[in-house]
């Protein structure tokens, strides 16, 4: 008789735990804490070094690494900047797939201006609870998915990664389309200081609705994930020949060969950081 997965790597977690340091042991303590509090409470509200971030306890991933590490991907943000060389006192900070507002709120702490814009109904709810109890006053919250053209698209939500909805055709939420450049537009954002592009896969539709903020080649973070973005893929790269440099956020490395990361990627992701 098999053994099935999650009971396999539940007991390496456990004797993981058993032989490990004692980080590894509080961490595995507050990953089962994690799970036993889903059942009473739908959100935490849990502390992280930049503040309160309210949480689903439906999601398992960037909920749990919260609960568990204090913050979610919390070095990436100070990565890109120091990188870049990106000036915040100036400008809007525009971050496209804004989740639950966790780099939003990291953001918010160093940047003068923030339009994060998300499309989740449930994720805008925590987002806008985020900003309230830190008493953010400097972010401005959009609601849509922004794409290549105006209209309405199907949002599929992920059950267990709150993080991964994605704007497909068949979905459980209708979510307004609107390109990038109609969104800065409309709030009157000019100077874009930084852009911050997480759109589970529909980057290329989101880069495809950006072609004025682009002509003006603002520092830009990006997620490239081939499996996800198909044949798509290819045209996120096409759409960011006019940067000048690439950095591999996940090796720290200058990319001089830009279709190389579809074999590097193949079956990964990482976060490119265009200058």
């Amino acid at each position: 008789m098999s053994i099935p997965e999650k009971v396999l790597r539940n007991t390496r977690e456990v004797v993981g735990a058993a032989f490990g340091g004692r980080e590894r042991r509080l961490a595995v303590r507050r990953r089962y804490t994690y799970d036993i509090l889903r059942r009473f409470a739908p959100v935490l509200g849990l502390p992280t070094a930049e503040g309160l971030v309210f949480v689903p306890t439906a999601d398992r991933t960037v909920g749990r690494n919260v609960f568990v590490n204090g913050g979610w991907e919390a070095d990436l943000l100070p990565a890109a900047l120091a990188s870049s060389g990106a000036v915040l006192d100036q400008g809007t900070f525009v971050e496209v797939g804004a989740n639950i507002g966790t780099t939003t709120l990291s953001a918010a702490r160093v940047a003068r201006d923030v339009l994060a814009i998300e499309p989740a109904p449930e994720n805008l709810r925590l987002l806008r609870a985020t900003m309230a109890a830190n008493d953010i006053r400097n972010v401005r919250i959009v609601g849509a998915a922004c794409s290549d053209g105006v209209g309405t698209g199907m949002l599929a939500l992920s059950r267990v990664n709150w993080g991964d909805h994605r704007v497909t055709e068949q979905g459980d939420v209708p979510v307004p389309l609107v390109p990038l450049d109609d969104v800065l537009q409309e709030h009157g954002v000019e100077d874009v200081s930084f852009l911050w592009i997480d759109t589970q896969g529909h980057e290329a539709k989101v880069l495809a609705g950006a072609e004025k903020t682009l002509a003006r080649r603002p520092p830009m973070l990006i997620e490239f994930w081939p499996p996800v973005l198909g044949d798509a893929a290819s045209a996120v790269l096409d759409l960011l020949t006019n940067y000048g440099s690439c950095r591999d956020m996940r090796t720290g490395r200058l990319v001089e060969r830009r279709e190389e990361l579809l074999q590097t990627y193949a079956n990964d992701a990482t976060d490119l950081l265009m200058t």
